[in-house]
């Protein structure tokens, strides 16, 4: 009785959730052009072209695919794309 309690009160719209969603309600086309940038991403991050792989991701301009992208990328490059970011905006 207790765990169907704590699965009861268990938060459903966590943001993992949320960009999981967003990628599977995405059309097929459009999963594709999203894992295309993901790749593109990860290639650019792997080679050390920070700036390209922020690039690749503002790109992306549709919201909801942009968000089903970040749920394909790891901690870490969601982490080096904000810090890119972040410098970029400094700059200007």
């Amino acid at each position: 009785e207790d765990e169907e309690r704590q699965e009861q009160f268990k938060p459903k719209n966590t943001a993992s959730q949320v960009t999981k969603d967003a990628f599977e309600g995405l059309k097929p086309d459009r999963k594709n052009v999203v894992l295309d940038t993901v790749t593109l991403i990860v290639d650019a991050l792997n080679e050390d072209r920070e700036v390209d792989a922020l690039g690749a991701y503002e790109s992306v301009s549709d919201m909801e695919e942009r968000l089903a992208l970040w749920s394909k990328l790891d901690s870490k490059q969601r982490s080096t794309i904000k810090r890119v970011g972040k410098q970029a905006q400094e700059k200007h």
